[in-house]
């Protein structure tokens, strides 16, 4: 790819997810998306406003509940995250169908992963806010 923001930006992402920022990231994921949108490439539109959404959304609370989060969920959703930044490094001009299908897979297993982790810490978060009595539990 010759455009130096998007192999700069993808760059510091890597540093940012190999380091455990998550949230900071999605931030540059967002970023990439919007450079995306005016340029019109609209892989790269897509590819990073899903990661980005999985990022802040999902894994930007990972910190806090390290020991109650499957980890093995998170570094496979780290290692197809990498896989998508070096095809967006060495994006060709014309994807093969194959390609597209493999790339479809990528995006549908961090999604679902990503979800399912932001899902185990929101039922972590409402534990928390009940044993603090923040919450209360009432039945209807």
């Amino acid at each position: 790819m010759s455009d130096r923001y998007i192999e700069n930006v993808l760059k510091k992402v890597r540093s940012f997810i190999e380091s455990g920022e998550y949230f900071i990231a999605g931030q540059y994921f967002l970023n990439l998306s919007r450079y995306g949108t005016e340029i019109e490439d609209h892989i790269l539109t897509t590819i990073t406003s899903e990661l980005s959404d999985i990022y802040r959304n999902s894994l930007g609370r990972v910190k806090e509940y390290k020991e109650s989060i499957d980890n093995r969920i998170v570094a496979d959703i780290k290692l197809r995250t990498q896989e998508l930044i070096d095809f967006l490094l060495d994006k060709p001009n014309e994807i093969s169908k194959e390609k597209k299908v493999e790339l479809f897979d990528t995006m549908v297993f961090i999604i679902f992963n990503g979800e399912k982790i932001q899902y185990e810490t929101s039922v972590l978060e409402r534990a928390r806010a009940l044993k603090k009595g923040i919450l209360r539990d009432y039945l209807l």
